[in-house]
């Protein structure tokens, strides 16, 4: 009978099985690839409208230079400040930018402009996200030790990286399924529930080494 029980306690006794955990990596994973599955697809809309390929390029470089360029600034960003306070105003954000942006296509049709402006905003957005869960990580394991931390930081990791390839092509083929506009519907949602779960999350009080 002991040993039926060991599994059982094993798992309860891993942080990573923890409900804020799994919040914390759900929010991070719903929010990435709307991010990214929107942007891709937003780029698909450019070439389908205009049919330029320079156009094309321009709006996936802006939808990704400043995700590089500004991921640092999201480390700095989240070093002192109330994470998931930041992670839901980062999806809150997201999810407004689009909103806009659908209502302004609705009313007035394809919009380079807009669009170029979306990009550059969720971006940014994108930028600051990964950054501030990975701040959020000593203070939900703090007590559990380096190994855990380890293992904490590798999970995010693999969403991390996985968010940047699958996301592109289920953006490419629902584009091609629905169109832009249930996209952006889609992307919506899909920001407005990564919000939600992460208000769920708790977290100690911010390192101040």
């Amino acid at each position: 009978m002991t040993n039926a029980y060991e599994p059982q306690r094993s798992q309860a006794a891993d942080p990573l099985r923890t409900r804020g955990f799994r919040l914390l990596v759900a929010g991070l994973g719903i929010s990435l690839f709307a991010n990214l599955m929107l942007r891709f697809a937003m780029s698909m809309w450019v070439l389908d409208e205009t049919g330029s390929a320079a156009a094309f390029a321009s709006i996936l470089t802006a939808s990704i230079l400043p995700t590089i360029l500004l991921s640092p600034l999201g480390g700095v960003m989240a070093d002192r400040t109330n994470r998931r306070t930041v992670m839901v105003a980062l999806d809150a954000l997201s999810a407004v930018t689009v909103l806009v942006c659908a209502t302004i296509f609705s009313a007035a049709g394809f919009n380079l402009a807009a669009i170029a402006v979306m990009q550059v905003v969720l971006a940014v957005l994108d930028a600051m996200e990964t950054p501030t869960v990975q701040a959020a990580l000593p203070q939900m394991f703090r007590s559990h030790g380096e190994d855990v931390m380890r293992r904490a930081m590798a999970v995010v990791n693999v969403v991390n990286q996985t968010s940047t390839l699958v996301p592109a092509v289920l953006g490419g083929v629902l584009y091609a399924a629905v169109g832009a506009m249930p996209m952006m519907e889609i992307t919506i949602v899909g920001f407005g529930a990564a919000a939600v779960v992460e208000c769920f999350i708790r977290l100690g009080a911010p390192d101040r080494g």
